[in-house]
């Protein structure tokens, strides 16, 4: 009888949420990691020579983000958290600003990514090119890519918008996604609004500036980026119904983006 044989690698490396957060290393090192994930990224979507597939891409878009929604909806009134209720119905103010509700947003963006999706390029790729999928071997500084999305479509797999991607980077360099996931936030509540803080990643600036100019300057426009960013954010929240708080954090990242009231006004300092 045949037999399959599985082999799998071990990878005693940091993942790069670790380094990002936690780990100060140089400018030059940045680069280096930015440049190398540049080099990944055109291997899938820039350079990439298999024939690509033109397709409606909303099984990546509002199809998930209505399920999700629905979801959450389906669900609330499983949660004890007042903020979190107020947050999906009402909408809330924090740190001076109005944050719209949830619902209304959601209708909101749902048309914004009807028109995104409408035709766009598919090509073999990762699908979840998040921080925590993205390992780096210290001393050289090679990067193993984990965990990737295997949608089927057309009788393909793997298939992927380089855009998704491009969102999944965003999210995780410049949105503050790792600090939430990994409790490194507050909420308060003060007189008659909420205060969110933010704990900064010690290489956020840094990371930031090499990820605008190699990645975003050249490959996608400001505010589209901005909507798939803050389409991220919302479809992930039923993901975290564990924990409530982190929800809150989520949706208020989320909806910021959206609505583009400046992440800044949540930072907490190191």
């Amino acid at each position: 009888y045949g037999k399959e044989i599985l082999e799998l690698e071990y990878l005693p490396f940091p993942n790069l949420a670790e380094i990002f957060l936690f780990r100060k290393i140089e400018a030059n090192r940045w680069e280096n990691i930015v440049n190398s994930l540049f080099d990944i990224y055109s291997k899938f979507y820039l350079n990439n020579k298999s024939k690509k597939i033109l397709l409606n891409s909303s099984h990546l878009y509002s199809e998930k983000l209505t399920k999700r929604v629905n979801t959450l909806n389906s669900i609330i009134d499983n949660f004890n958290s007042t903020l979190l209720k107020k947050i999906i119905n009402d909408g809330i103010k924090v740190n001076n600003n109005f944050i719209p509700s949830l619902n209304n947003t959601y209708i909101k963006i749902e048309k914004k990514l009807i028109e995104i999706e409408k035709e766009r390029p598919l090509y073999f790729g990762h699908g979840d090119l998040c921080f925590n999928n993205i390992l780096i071997e210290p001393i050289s500084g090679n990067i193993k890519l984990i965990d990737p999305k295997a949608d089927y479509i057309n009788n393909k797999i793997g298939y992927m918008d380089p855009f998704y991607d491009l969102a999944k980077l965003n999210h995780s360099f410049g949105c503050f996604y790792d600090s939430i996931v990994n409790n490194m936030f507050s909420i308060s509540y003060d007189i008659h609004q909420y205060e969110f803080k933010i704990f900064k990643p010690l290489n956020y600036d840094i990371a930031n500036f090499y990820f605008k100019n190699i990645f975003l300057d050249k490959l996608i426009d400001k505010e589209l980026l901005r909507i798939l960013t803050s389409n991220l954010f919302l479809s992930m929240i039923p993901l975290h119904k564990d924990d409530e708080e982190k929800m809150c954090a989520l949706l208020i990242i989320g909806i910021s983006l959206f609505y583009d009231i400046e992440l800044n006004n949540f930072i907490l300092e190191e």
